[in-house]
């Protein structure tokens, strides 16, 4: 349907999947911040990252990549352009992230800015990819690396094993009342990776035009 087919991963969007989160984590890492491991049972702790992997990583990371990049994508894309395929679902993205956040003016010019940033970048992972298992493994594996095993914030949060406790309370930094995934750190992240994508569709774009001729 649409942009939905049979799995298949190309090897460098698994490469862009383990280094997007790889990049940015470390990135924090080396910031003042210290590590508060939360007060959970061994069976609570046990739970928490099988619900953090499941959940919020896989069922999460696959249902967004499939509405957004593969049935509104699609939809767009044949019935307007490739450009507005790539652009509309991706402000959607940005701005479905502030329904149910509790979030100041500044946050959500944030959060729409990263969110924006990030579906481009999904949907530019599509485009070349031709095929939303890459764009929804990349999904989850940051989904993975924000939510359940760690979390980086400002404050410890109750429902990660760890916590790295950011000294910052610069909001570029901390990303504001939204969190890391929109801050400084991250949106530049997500534009090295859209730089990539773009070299990966250019070099794909010159050798059809080869073997077209």
């Amino acid at each position: 349907m649409l942009r939905i087919k049979k799995f298949k991963i190309k090897p460098i969007c698994a490469v862009m999947a383990v280094c997007l989160p790889t990049i940015v984590v470390l990135s924090y890492l080396c910031l003042k911040g210290s590590w508060i491991e939360s007060k959970m049972t061994t069976d609570e702790k046990i739970t928490t990252i099988v619900y953090g992997v499941l959940f919020y990583s896989v069922a999460a990371g696959i249902v967004e990549e499939m509405v957004f990049r593969g049935i509104i994508m699609g939809l767009i894309e044949k019935s307007i352009s490739v450009t507005s395929a790539v652009a509309v679902p991706s402000v959607l993205f940005g701005l479905m992230h502030i329904i149910g956040n509790h979030l100041n003016f500044l946050s959500i010019i944030q959060l729409v800015i990263g969110g924006t940033a990030v579906g481009i970048m999904f949907s530019l992972i599509e485009l070349y990819s031709e095929n939303f298992w890459n764009n929804a493994l990349v999904h989850a594996l940051w989904n993975m690396s924000t939510v359940g095993l760690m979390h980086i914030g400002t404050q410890p949060y109750s429902e990660s094993v760890f916590t790295y406790v950011l000294k910052s309370r610069s909001i570029l930094v901390t990303g504001g009342d939204f969190g890391i995934e929109s801050s400084v750190i991250s949106i530049t992240a997500y534009l090295l990776v859209i730089a990539v994508t773009l070299v990966l569709l250019s070099r794909k774009e010159k050798t059809n035009n080869i073997e077209v001729v």
